[in-house]
């Protein structure tokens, strides 16, 4: 009888014992689940303060509109002026201006086709304006402003299609990167479709915010979009002509050519206009021509494998306004 006591005291003392490392392990589990998880948030948190800070310096330069400029600080008023504006460019007899593109199924970018177009010789470009001499000492390859909607007020670079993706204006490694120019496009002369690129950022930065177009009362109430090239003395006002989601894949029936920055010809430009029209989720009452300027924004879309959702609007002509084409966007319906 002692034996089986004993033998039984000792299995439920082993059993209890087995219990509280159970306990002790679990224990342990859930508070390094719970570190890691705050060290991921404190990651998270820090990268978020980085780009509000950078996002902050940036735009205390330039106002919410485009139309206000803040003053500059005093201490990057103080650059070198060798380095606050660009140099000019050697006037070229010959120029190829209209490129023909094709689309890199890997990687969704352009290639460019040359073709042999002549162009009478060019003026050189103009020189900075001062309201970038700031930025352009900072970072050379500033190129422009741009305002869209609520949200986004924010500098525009031009690289490469790359090094942006992974780096904030100041240089420094991010997730958001920065909005950027296409690499292939020409600021001087200008192209007839200026592309911008930006991550579309879940916390909303860059052109996280971008998305609501898909909203036809933010449409409405936000019709305008401004973009100030660095040698401009103000931002030019764009209205949006088309709004949609695709593919950047060439083998998806989604499939959109979106890096087409010239035409050809007036026949190639008109059936650009056309696609995009019908593309587009709005019926838009926004009179659109071969003699137009585009801006088209690009951003990434989740809505399907590889997407893309662009946003693209036109110059405003001569002798209309900015409150003229938000009356007449408010006619604008969905399909």
């Amino acid at each position: 009888m002692n034996a089986n006591k004993d033998r039984d005291e000792a299995k439920t003392t082993l059993q209890r014992r087995l219990k509280r490392a159970m306990i002790v392990a679990v224990r342990l589990l859930c508070c390094s689940a719970i570190l890691v998880c705050v060290i991921w948030l404190a990651a998270l948190l820090y990268e978020d303060v980085q780009i509000e800070k950078t996002t902050k310096q940036t735009q205390a330069l330039f106002g919410e509109d485009g139309t206000s400029p803040s003053p500059v600080p005093q201490e990057t008023q103080s650059a070198p002026q060798e380095t606050q504006s660009a140099p000019t460019e050697t006037p070229r007899a010959q120029e190829t201006y209209w490129p023909a593109t094709t689309l890199d199924a890997a990687t969704g970018w352009g290639q460019e086709e040359t073709l042999q177009t002549v162009m009478p010789e060019l003026s050189p470009r103009p020189a900075n304006v001062s309201r970038f001499e700031a930025l352009y000492a900072e970072n050379p390859d500033v190129i422009g402003w741009l305002w869209v909607g609520e949200n986004i007020s924010l500098p525009v670079v031009q690289r490469d299609n790359e090094y942006y993706l992974e780096h904030d204006f100041n240089g420094n490694s991010r997730d958001a990167g920065t909005l950027f120019l296409d690499e292939k496009n020409k600021i001087w002369p200008v192209d007839e479709n200026l592309l911008v690129y930006g991550h579309n950022m879940r916390n909303g930065s860059m052109f996280g915010k971008m998305g609501d177009y898909r909203k036809l009362d933010y449409l409405k109430q936000h019709p305008m979009v401004r973009f100030q090239l660095i040698y401009e003395e103000e931002a030019f006002a764009y209205v949006v002509i088309a709004a949609f989601d695709c593919s950047a894949t060439v083998t998806d029936p989604q499939y959109f050519k979106i890096n087409r920055r010239n035409f050809a010809d007036e026949a190639e430009y008109q059936a650009y206009l056309d696609e995009i029209a019908a593309w587009s989720i709005y019926d838009i009452p926004i009179d659109v021509n071969v003699q137009d300027d585009l801006l088209t924004l690009v951003t990434c879309s989740y809505n399907q494998g590889n997407g893309r959702f662009l946003v693209i609007a036109r110059k405003i002509r001569e002798g209309e306004t900015e409150d003229g084409m938000k009356i007449a966007m408010q006619e604008a319906s969905k399909r």
